[in-house]
């Protein structure tokens, strides 16, 4: 190796790396499973070399937490306008009772 340059060094011990970095780790260009210039990708789950399959029941679940909420949120709306029905036709009865029972004591004997 006469003559020999590495890393501008004379007959350095730097030599390239499988990326084509001088005095690199391969690193520049592994994949997720650290095979430098590998066709391996981390997918949207997380997953080296995966197919996003593992984290669609993740999804599904969130998917069905919304929903739970938003049953609670229409029933709960729905409760509050049926107390509010029960309190007007309570107060409507009780009128009427009132008034029912005024022309009782107007009413001639």
């Amino acid at each position: 190796m006469a003559g020999a340059y590495f890393a501008g060094v004379p007959l350095g011990l730097s030599h390239f790396d499988e990326c084509g970095v001088c005095g690199g780790d391969n690193s520049k260009c592994s994949d997720c499973f650290g095979i430098p210039n590998g066709q391996a990708k981390v997918d949207e789950c997380g997953v080296c070399d995966g197919d996003g399959s593992s984290c669609l029941s993740t999804k599904d679940e969130e998917n069905d937490e919304n929903t739970q909420i938003i049953v609670i949120a229409v029933l709960s709306t729905l409760g509050g306008i049926l107390l509010v029905l029960i309190i007007v036709g309570l107060f409507v009865f009780v009128l009427y009772k009132i008034r029912l029972s005024r022309k009782a004591r107007t009413a001639p004997d």
